[in-house]
């Protein structure tokens, strides 16, 4: 979708600008809706709290 590497887009997620990934147990997904919007709004920095590094 968004035509970069994998290892790009999760810098990307880690340094907050990006959607922050939804965790379940040790899986990372992202919501495809989150992902569609934060694309259209031209790939603009989340705003989030938790910053975490990847697991």
């Amino acid at each position: 979708m968004c035509r970069i590497s994998v290892d790009h887009f999760l810098r990307l997620v880690e340094s907050g600008a990006a959607p922050e990934p939804v965790r379940l147990g040790r899986a990372v997904r992202w919501q495809r809706a989150v992902l569609v919007e934060w694309i259209q709004n031209g790939c603009q920095q989340q705003k989030s709290g938790n910053r975490g590094g990847r697991s």
